[in-house]
C-alpha cells in the first residue's frame, strides 16, 4: 500500500522528509520497512490516474528504461529530464475499469470469473485498448 507524498509547502524549512522532486505527486510506502520504491508495484488505477494526468507513454528512445548509469539498478539515479515530464505520444480521452477475470472465494482463493475475459475481449473487438495488471502475491523480496 502506499500513498501519495504531502506538499513540501505543509512543512518548515529543510523539514520535508521524503524526496522533495516528488512532492505532492510521488507515493511513499505505508509500511516504514518497505522503502524501495521500485518494488511497490502499481495498479489500473495508478496507471489510468497518471495516464489521465497528461503523463504518457513515449517511446524507449526517448526514456530508456535504465538508470542514468545505464543501469537497472534501483540504488542509481533514475531521473529524467524535466522537459521530458509531460511529453506523450498519446492522449488518454476515455477509460473504462472492466471487471476482473479473476476474483476470491470465501475461503480467498483465486477464481475464475468468466465476465471479466469477456468484457475484455468486447473492448478488444471494438477495437479498443486493454490495460491488463497481474499480482504477484507470493513475492518475499529481500528485507
Amino acid at each position: 500500500m502506499a500513498n501519495l507524498l504531502p506538499k513540501a509547502s505543509d512543512y518548515g524549512p529543510d523539514e520535508y522528509p521524503y524526496d522533495l522532486t516528488q512532492a505532492g505527486e510521488g507515493l511513499y510506502p505505508l509500511k516504514s520497512a518497505h522503502t524501495d520504491l521500485l518494488e511497490l508495484g502499481g495498479n489500473l488505477m495508478f496507471s489510468t490516474f497518471t495516464l489521465a494526468s497528461g503523463i504518457g507513454v513515449v517511446e524507449e528512445s526517448l526514456a530508456p528504461y535504465q538508470s542514468k548509469e545505464g543501469t537497472l539498478l534501483s540504488e542509481d539515479d533514475w531521473s529524467l529530464d524535466e522537459a521530458m515530464r509531460f511529453t506523450r505520444l498519446f492522449e488518454l480521452k476515455d477509460a473504462n475499469i472492466l471487471p476482473s477475470p479473476c476474483g476470491r472465494d470465501a475461503d480467498n482463493h483465486y477464481i475464475y470469473q468468466p465476465e471479466g475475459t469477456e468484457s475484455i475481449k468486447s473492448e478488444l473487438m471494438k477495437g479498443r485498448a486493454a490495460l491488463l495488471t497481474y499480482t504477484a502475491d507470493t513475492y518475499k523480496g529481500n528485507p
